[in-house]
């Protein structure tokens, strides 16, 4: 009787060691749980430290805002160049065509100009309309340039129309209205440092409506070597200009008697 009561006995405690061993490793965690947990440690919790999307996303910022064009017109997005005043009055006509399928071939054929767009055809003989027209010499206008460029290296951008007229004993002018200068006063002062006081006009040279006004004058041979180069820096209505004067009579031109009858207009067909 003694043996059979030890040997339940033994039989109850060798059960209850299995049931203890089957309950320890139940509590063991496994490898894959073991990675989850670590990987889970690994997520960032914290706002700041998710990717954010800028608000300023897809803005831009002018480094050079300061240096906007003195025109408030719409510009060109590029340089566009013609061949006298003829190719100017032909634009000019396009500008009231209602019928876009003529006018997206009229821009195509010149395109080769630097048009690339309606909006650039518009913005080009609108801005050329607005300049000074200065009438220097009895001539022809044979070349109209609108120039835009950006500095690679500063990345400020450059605005430039020139005017070229040619007469018939072979003199020609060259009118640069120079309209990323917003500062006029301080770019003339700083062309009076620059180019020294020997070149400065003893008085300023105006015309009688006053909306001429030039301070520097150079003389320079011709690098072609025949003929001479007059340059005038000043203040045309209000635009920073450089004008440049070629002749082969230069003891014939005085800036005071040249430009003080001048009646300054736009340009006109």
């Amino acid at each position: 009787m003694k043996k059979m009561l030890i040997s339940i006995m033994l039989l109850v405690v060798i059960f209850l060691v299995g049931c203890q061993s089957v309950v320890d490793q139940n509590d063991i965690p496994t490898q894959g749980d073991s990675d989850t947990e670590n990987n889970q440690s690994d997520v960032k919790t914290d706002p700041n430290e998710q990717t954010t999307t800028d608000s300023n996303e897809g803005t831009t910022t002018d480094p050079d805002s300061n240096d906007k064009t003195a025109i408030e017109e719409p510009l060109p997005m590029q340089s566009i160049e013609i061949q006298g005043l003829e190719k100017l009055n032909e634009m000019r006509g396009m500008l009231s065509c209602d019928d876009e399928i003529r006018l997206a071939q009229y821009v195509q054929s010149v395109s080769d100009c630097g048009v690339q767009s309606k909006d650039d055809l518009f913005a080009f003989v609108k801005i050329i309309d607005s300049m000074p027209q200065i009438p220097i010499l009895d001539g022809n206008i044979t070349w109209i340039c609108f120039s835009h460029s950006i500095s690679e290296d500063t990345g400020k951008v450059t605005n430039v129309v020139y005017v070229t007229t040619e007469a018939a004993n072979g003199e020609w002018t060259r009118v640069e209205y120079v309209l990323s200068v917003t500062d006029v006063s301080q770019k003339i002062s700083d062309e009076k440092v620059s180019i020294g006081e020997g070149f400065i006009l003893n008085s300023p040279v105006k015309n009688s409506d006053g909306n001429l006004t030039l301070h520097v004058e150079t003389r320079n041979p011709h690098p072609s070597g025949k003929g001479t180069m007059v340059q005038w820096i000043g203040d045309v209505d209000g635009i920073y200009t450089r004008i440049y004067y070629f002749t082969n009579t230069p003891g014939d031109v005085d800036a005071g008697t040249l430009f003080n009858d001048i009646q300054i207009s736009k340009t006109s067909k």
